[in-house]
């Protein structure tokens, strides 16, 4: 390639480089325990799939505490019987799903980046093919936010061809987790803002008819796993489950032990109150100023950002979608690039802290003699609203005819 076409040897270079680092990186990742207790779960859920069947799973009687729609504990069934066929360490063989996703996730936004025509091209693409804030979430923990979002990504991307496509796939990935909700939102407003109230009502009606069909099925056969859907918003009644946000910044580590549902206007309130207030402007910007994909995208990242930094219950991982759905909104905003590595960074700081303290598995001495849960961890907490703030005060001015520099 040359200069002309935008490359050069320098460029190529770099990006094989990277794509060595990466390779190396995630195999080393998949090596690691993780977090056990989820691996262990997921493991769990897909020998009693085999065992009881996937609505046996539902069933109260036989007494299996799982908290993920049906998706998850199906295929991950399917995925340890092919691993343990072709005698894979069951931890290892787990940690291989979801790094397949977040591959096919990686390579999608390479080539969206790549017909992009933004500057310092062949950096943004190093860091997408690195990106050690998933890769650790999906390789090393052993977690499967990957998948939902990968669905969720192609969801978005067939609505320019085939908006009954779309809904089917936001569907699954609502059957995968409940998170897709969010995703699911922007989606149905931006049917509703660009398309028509009657394809908005369509959509609607079809996503709900899917999810009534085959929750009626499980209803019939003893299983239920409605209470999953409408219940995750209580499931864990703690101010931060180890995000560092809006709230950890106010308490810190002791965030995880205080209820909130407490007080006159409730922790839980407030941050919905808050969450509702930022996405305002979000909403605003997604009927007024959205013309593409780019922008649909960053709008999206934006609501799965908000949902992190103010909304209480929130697990450390739960910022996954939001970086992971940038590189699709580069060419929305030229600060895209800087706020992709920033969120990158502090997601990446927020798991490793939380995983190294929970499952010990680096042993180097600079980290053994760290705070890593000390106040230092705010700082994180304060960089993640400030994005948040920056967005907003983005989607505010440029929605009244104003631009940000």
């Amino acid at each position: 390639m040359n200069q002309k076409n935008g490359w050069n040897i320098k460029q190529v270079f770099l990006v094989v480089i990277v794509i060595v680092i990466a390779v190396y990186f995630r195999i080393y990742l998949l090596k690691l325990a993780g977090y056990s207790f989820d691996i262990g779960t997921f493991i769990k859920w897909a020998d009693k799939t085999r065992e009881l069947g996937i609505i046996g799973i539902y069933n109260r009687a036989n007494a299996v505490s799982i908290d993920y729609p049906p998706l998850i504990p199906l295929v991950t069934s399917w995925w340890l019987t092919f691993t343990r066929s072709i005698k894979l360490n069951d931890i290892y063989g787990f940690k291989l799903f979801p790094t397949f996703a977040e591959l096919v996730l990686t390579a999608i936004a390479l080539i969206y980046a790549l017909k992009s025509n933004i500057r310092y091209k062949s950096l943004m693409l190093a860091l997408i093919i690195l990106q050690p804030a998933t890769a650790f979430i999906t390789s090393g923990w052993g977690q499967v936010d990957a998948i939902m979002t990968l669905v969720i990504i192609l969801g978005f991307l067939a609505t320019e061809r085939n908006n009954y496509l779309a809904t089917i796939l936001f569907t699954i990935a609502l059957l995968l987790k409940p998170q897709a909700l969010i995703a699911i939102f922007v989606y149905l407003l931006w049917i509703l803002f660009k398309k028509s109230i009657k394809q908005f009502l369509t959509q609607l009606l079809l996503g709900m008819v899917i999810v009534a069909i085959i929750g009626s099925a499980f209803i019939a056969n003893g299983g239920n796993f409605f209470p999953i859907l409408w219940d995750s918003v209580s499931r864990y009644p703690y101010i931060s489950m180890n995000a560092f946000n809006f709230w950890w910044v106010l308490y810190g580590n002791k965030a995880f032990s205080l209820s909130d549902s407490l007080g006159g206007i409730t922790p839980k309130i407030q941050g919905l109150t808050l969450f509702v207030a930022f996405l305002s402007p979000a909403i605003y910007y997604l009927k007024n100023k959205t013309r593409g994909q780019a922008e649909i995208f960053l709008v999206t990242s934006y609501a799965y950002l908000i949902f992190f930094t103010f909304l209480t219950q929130m697990h450390e991982r739960y910022l996954y979608p939001a970086v992971a759905l940038l590189p699709f909104a580069i060419m929305a905003n030229k600060k895209v690039p800087v706020i992709y590595l920033v969120l990158s960074i502090t997601l990446l700081i927020n798991c490793f802290v939380i995983l190294e303290s929970a499952f010990p598995q680096f042993h180097y001495l600079f980290i053994q003699n760290l705070n890593l849960l000390g106040n230092w961890t705010r700082i994180i907490g304060v960089v993640n609203v400030a994005v948040a703030i920056y967005l907003m005060v983005y989607f505010a001015l440029t929605s009244l005819g104003s631009k940000t520099k």
